[in-house]
């Protein structure tokens, strides 16, 4: 620790008031006396800062991606589910087929402020196109889903209605498949 003699200290003595121009002189005599010690100490403070720094930004965007998730449902959409199926081992949400197709219907027409019904099934499996082959998840759904779901295509059309009610063989590829 470096003591200076309080009579040099404002030209006074007994006066403990130092000038700015003699504290920067205290303050570098004593980080190039210690020198491993002042650089420690800032490369803490640097790496302190800078870990401050990513957490706070890990977590706004975690958030960012949070509340699009949220947008992408839509403030005004709502997901029905069947419930659990009963017996001796439990199948989980969703697993007990209680709601039909004629239910989504139901829905529809019965519910003034329902804009748009998409009933929706689906299961995975394995699918195989010429030397290519994975496991995906296959999902049955209506002309609807494109507004409930938020839906946009890169490329081509969704089906329409009338490829529903001829039950044409069409299908809308994720851009996994």
């Amino acid at each position: 620790m470096y003591m200076r003699n309080s009579s040099s200290v404002a030209g006074t003595e007994g006066n403990l008031t130092m000038s700015v121009w003699e504290t920067m002189q205290l303050c570098l005599e004593a980080i190039l006396a210690n020198r491993l010690r002042s650089a420690l100490t800032m490369l803490g403070i640097i790496f302190g800062v800078g870990a401050v720094i990513g957490a706070v930004s890990l977590t706004a965007g975690a958030k960012a991606a949070t509340l699009a998730r949220f947008e992408a449902m839509g403030t005004n959409s709502l997901r029905i589910m069947p419930g659990q199926g009963r017996g001796p081992i439990g199948g989980g949400m969703g697993s007990a087929q209680t709601l039909t197709l004629s239910d989504a219907e139901a829905i529809g027409k019965e519910c003034p402020d329902v804009t748009a019904v998409a009933p929706e099934v689906s299961t995975h499996a394995q699918v195989e196109a010429g030397s290519s082959n994975t496991n995906t998840t296959i999902t049955g759904t209506s002309e609807n889903d494109t507004d409930v779901a938020k839906l946009t295509l890169a490329e081509g059309r969704f089906f329409s209605a009338d490829d529903v009610k001829r039950r044409r063989k069409v299908a809308v590829l994720g851009s996994t498949c």
